[in-house]
Order: C-alpha cells, then structure tokens, then sequence
C-alpha cells in the first residue's frame, strides 16, 4: 500500500505539502495541489488505516453534497430531503457532513474529501445522465448511494423514484377528466429524473394515439413557470391541461392564467409534482404527485451504512412508486 511519503516523491513535495492537501489544514498553490491529488489518485493514495479507525471511533460521517440554489426556486423539497438524511442517520449512529462542491470540478471536492479520509461514505443527489461524481466514486470503490439515476455501464446503488411512472399517473387522471390537448412543461435537459418524467407524459398520450403536442422548459422557479404557460398558451391556445416537472414550475404557471382571465380547474387544468408544502394552499390547491421522502431517507441510510459496516461491494437498486394527490386544479373540468 502507498504511503504519504510515495504520493510526496511522485508529486516533487514534502511530505507536509501532501498533508496540508489531503486535510486543507493549509492552503497552497492550485498548481501544487493540482500534482499532490493527481499523484494522489495515480497512486490510489489513502489515509493511514490505523488513524482512520481511531477517526470512525470518534465519529462516524456521512457526507452530502448540497444542490446549488437557483434563484426564485422556492421548493422545500431538498430541504426536507437534507433534514430527513440528518434524523436517519442520526438514529443510524451518523453524522451529515453537508458539503458545497465550488467550480467546475465538482469531482476534484469529493476526491479531497476521500483523501483526508474526513468521511465514511456519500448520499449523492441531484443526478444528471452522465454524472462524473458516480463514475469516480464507482471507481474509487467509495461507499456511496445515489439519490436518483445516471447512464453508466458499472453497477453503483441508488433509491430513486419513478417520476416516469408519476407522470403516467397525471395524464391518465387527465385522460380520464376528457383532455386531449395536454402540454408538458419540464426543466433543461440532461436532468434524469426531469427527462424520465417527460418520457412518461409523451407515452401515455402516446398508448392512447394523441401526440405530445406542446412541449416547454424551465428553471426550477415561479418565474419560469410563469414565462411557460405564457409561451404555451400564446403558442398553443388549444390546450386545455397543462402538466409540469414540478409544483415550484406549476404554481408560476397557476399565476399566468390566473392574472390573463383563466379560471384553473375550470377552463384550464394545471398538475405539480413533488408535493411540497405550498401546494396546498395555492388557489386552487395544485393536484399534483407526492414521492415517498421517508422510504427514500431510510433505504438511502440503509444501503450507505451496510456497505461502509458489512459489505463495501453490496450494490442495491431500488425504485420507489409515488402517488397522485387530486386537488382542485383539476377537477373542476370533465368530458370535454
């Protein structure tokens, strides 16, 4: 096994340089630290066996990346979801260290992290098709569990909910109300779980023969919402429903047509998804999709800490049903 003093001699520094990397007790230049964790990695350096034990006595660390923050995204969702990894682990012997992953290599963070040995494993969340943090960290053979999905070949845990499966129920619910003209507003793409539920909204319509016929995208927030319904209904004015990636997106598109003229739940239908809390008591409360966050903390617990006590190459995958809550944005319009 490589030690300190390998990774100093590959890199051309002392052996206090390495440490001042691999534990951020001291900054140095980025093109020093560039070599030590590129020296690092080709060595498949890791912290002295002995000291990380005597660390994992002291305190047993789980580690969570948080999402970046976009402007006018008032969701809770991702709160919830963080507060909820805290109280399982907790009741799991854990701790949550949050973390911000700051410029372009987002990848760079977790490998210090790995390298200063300041954590046990990782909850990664926030998943795009190709995520670089999966490939390294299913490399590097770190315990992790992913919240949500990526398209890689090598198998890798995750818990993850069927947002596919979500929108199948929201369109049969319109289906059934008598909508054919049924338009999607989703977020960019390459996000997995916004390109999954835009799937599942263009195969339901498609098992019953209709075409997708209007289709928009925004940011996480109000505002986006807002400027969707605005292009949908500008573009499209036979539309009668309009089904978005999220309540954040939908209550911005409920604020369009209800200051144009529009009765919600009457001469147009809107649908949500995730469920947060303000769902409910936006006018009309937003019939919307609510995914199982309870499960989805506790199996994320469960399958990190068994493969950090029992059994590192222990790869679960499991996906989780959501359910379709009815609420007024919908039901106001039927046989159309």
């Amino acid at each position: 096994m490589n030690t300190i003093k390998d990774v100093a001699r590959e890199a051309g520094v002392s052996v206090a340089t390495v440490s001042y990397v691999v534990n951020g007790t001291k900054k140095v230049s980025a093109e020093v630290e560039a070599r030590v964790l590129e020296a690092a990695q080709k060595l498949n350096y890791r912290p002295n066996a002995a000291a990380r034990s005597l660390r994992k006595s002291e305190a047993r660390i789980l580690g969570y990346e948080l999402p970046l923050p976009e402007t006018g995204d008032i969701s809770s969702f991702m709160q919830r979801f963080a507060y909820g990894l805290t109280t399982h682990a907790a009741e799991a012997g854990y701790h949550i260290i949050s973390f911000a992953a700051v410029g372009e290599d987002v990848v760079q963070t977790y490998r210090q992290m790995i390298l200063a040995g300041r954590v046990d494993g990782f909850i990664v969340a926030g998943t795009n098709w190709h995520d670089d943090r999966i490939q390294f960290l299913v490399k590097q053979g770190f315990p992790f569990v992913s919240f949500g999905r990526t398209a890689i070949e090598n198998p890798y845990s995750y818990v993850d909910v069927d947002g596919y499966d979500g929108l199948q129920q929201v369109i049969a619910h319109l289906l059934e109300l008598g909508h054919e003209n049924i338009a999607f507003v989703g977020w960019p793409k390459d996000s997995f779980s916004g390109d999954s539920r835009e799937q599942g909204y263009i195969d339901a319509l498609d098992s019953v023969g209709l075409a997708a016929q209007a289709v928009e995208r925004s940011s996480n927030t109000i505002e986006g919402g807002y400027s969707a319904a605005r292009k949908l209904i500008t573009n499209h004015p036979e539309i009668t429903a309009i089904a978005c990636v999220s309540d954040v997106i939908a209550i911005g598109a409920v604020r369009y047509l209800s200051r144009h003229g529009y009765h919600v739940g009457q001469d147009i239908v809107v649908t949500g998804f995730d469920d947060i809390p303000l769902s409910q008591y936006v006018t009309p409360p937003l019939t919307t999709v609510t995914q199982p966050l309870d499960e989805v903390v506790f199996q994320l617990i469960d399958v990190l800490t068994h493969k950090i006590e029992e059994d590192s190459s222990y790869t679960s995958q499991t996906l989780l049903k959501p359910t379709l809550v009815i609420r007024d944005s919908t039901i106001g319009v039927s046989n159309l």
